[in-house]
């Protein structure tokens, strides 16, 4: 035990004897590690706000969307208020029906002060589908869809943003060529957990939405089930009034999807785990980099001090003692490297999420930081064995007459 402490002992104050060489070879494992530990904090804050949202919702929250395959007929039908409709006066045994349309993100301004933000065009009930309470004022209602009233809701954290007054309700936004009142406020301050309680950053009517767009809108529909054992029922009476609405053949497909909480958690987590692939990809491509790195410091070192190694095995050193030494030095190398990257990558999960709708706060399991020792370790063994036994090889009289 105490052999294999002197020989850690001398294997660190060979890495400390040369600071910019250990430091640059540690670079390439430092960022591999970065890139492993951000994306695992990355993902678990997703999956922790995509959770809070979904959790909210219910498994009795059911969302129709337009489908992203192709139709028989080549075009998709978008879903339209008249399927709205027949559902609505067709269906029974659910609650009221919400459309909302999601436009792409566009500048808003307030005065001097200008934002992008995530529009939503929104009906009436929305805040109630969702189990939201306005913290000023009040939301889009019918009448302002029916006469083209150009008004908005804003989230909670957009007031901050634009620099709005604290009493917002009554002030004017410039979108594009318009001009919106502002007549409520939604929760939602954009930070932390609190962000799943905001769904969009600006909530204006649809007829405000087509003429700002100049195209009618795609809706996406929800609902509740009232009794839930009438769950499937329910569907299946949706799914036929939406493929009568929308003039689908028999032997067509369904032009729309339907989904509740669970399913939206799986198209979540495939979505999650494809993103996650294509990174990690990247970062084994970093590792094998950074190895290729320590290996190649590791056989410089081998030439450089190939004087030092005849004298250690003139004093007794054996060939394990070698080895030993350069392998302890790559671990050092890597473990330091893997040190700094945890560092910098749980660092720079807090960035990313600053930039992801919904994400909750990143967070690091004990598994992942038990692999980047493992991994770590690992690239240092491989990529210091070869260096290692040719140390360990070398003719002790033909290494002292080197000079």
């Amino acid at each position: 035990m105490f052999e294999q402490f002197e020989i850690a002992k001398q294997a660190w104050i060979q890495v400390r004897a040369f600071p910019l060489r250990s430091t640059l070879t540690s670079l390439g494992i430092m960022i591999a590690i970065t890139g492993l530990i951000l994306i695992v904090a990355v993902m678990q804050g997703l999956d922790a706000g995509v959770n809070r949202v979904l959790s909210k919702l219910g498994s009795d929250h059911i969302v129709i969307g337009r489908t992203i395959s192709k139709s028989s007929r080549g075009v998709v039908k978008p879903i339209s208020f008249e399927d709205k409709r027949a559902i609505e006066q067709q269906v029974k045994n659910i609650g009221m029906v919400v459309a909302t349309s999601r436009l792409p993100n566009t500048e808003i301004r307030f005065e001097n002060r200008a934002a992008s933000v995530n529009l939503l065009a929104a009906s009436e009930y929305h805040p109630k589908l969702y189990q939201q309470n306005l913290v000023d004022g009040r939301f889009l209602t019918d009448s302002d869809e029916i006469n083209h009233h150009r008004v908005c809701v804003i989230s909670e954290h957009m007031k901050k943003i634009l620099g709005l007054p604290d009493y917002p309700i009554g002030s004017y936004l410039t979108l594009g060529t318009l001009s919106l009142k502002i007549v409520g406020v939604m929760p939602g301050n954009g930070r932390g957990k609190e962000r799943v309680m905001q769904i969009g950053d600006i909530y204006i009517p649809f007829a405000i939405a087509e003429e700002f767009t100049r195209r009618t809108s795609s809706l996406e529909l929800g609902f509740r089930i009232i009794d839930s054992s009438q769950r499937e029922i329910v569907l299946n009476q949706v799914k036929d009034v939406l493929r009568i609405s929308q003039g689908t053949g028999l032997h067509e497909p369904d032009e729309f999807r339907m989904e509740d909480a669970a399913q939206l958690r799986s198209s979540g987590l495939y979505l999650e785990k494809m993103i996650s692939n294509v990174f990690l990809a990247i970062v084994a491509i970093s590792l094998i980099v950074g190895g290729i790195g320590v290996m190649n410091m590791m056989l410089t070192s081998v030439t450089e001090r190939t004087r030092e190694i005849g004298i250690l095995k003139a004093l007794g050193a054996t060939n394990r003692h070698i080895r030993a030494q350069f392998l302890f030095e790559a671990l050092i190398l890597s473990f330091i490297g893997a040190a700094l990257g945890m560092l910098c990558g749980w660092g720079g999960a807090f960035v990313v999420v600053g930039f992801i709708p919904h994400a909750g706060s990143p967070s690091v399991p004990i598994w992942a930081f038990f692999s980047v020792v493992i991994i770590s370790a690992f690239v240092a063994l491989i990529s210091a064995a070869i260096p290692a036994a040719r140390a360990a090889e070398l003719d002790p009289v033909v290494a002292l007459s080197k000079e």
